[in-house]
């Protein structure tokens, strides 16, 4: 599953015109296989599952999500 093109740029935009006192900037996270640490101290894994003939969606790969960074400012 993947999102449509231009989501993440679309919920910036749409997100400094209605907070035009936050800066939002996009980014790219790039999560290591295994399990990762989410805001609380608790851990989730994160598995690739099936099969897919694309080299960056096999098992062991570290997986990149666009995710927007929001901030006060100054």
């Amino acid at each position: 599953m993947s999102a449509p093109p231009g989501i993440v740029e679309e919920a910036r935009q749409r997100t400094r015109a209605k907070f035009p006192l936050l800066n939002v900037a996009r980014a790219f996270l790039t999560l290591p296989s295994g399990s990762y640490s989410v805001p609380g101290g608790t851990s989730a894994p994160h598995v690739i599952r099936g099969r897919s003939r694309r080299k960056d969606r096999k098992a062991g790969t570290e997986l990149t999500y666009a995710g927007l960074i929001i901030t006060e400012a100054a």
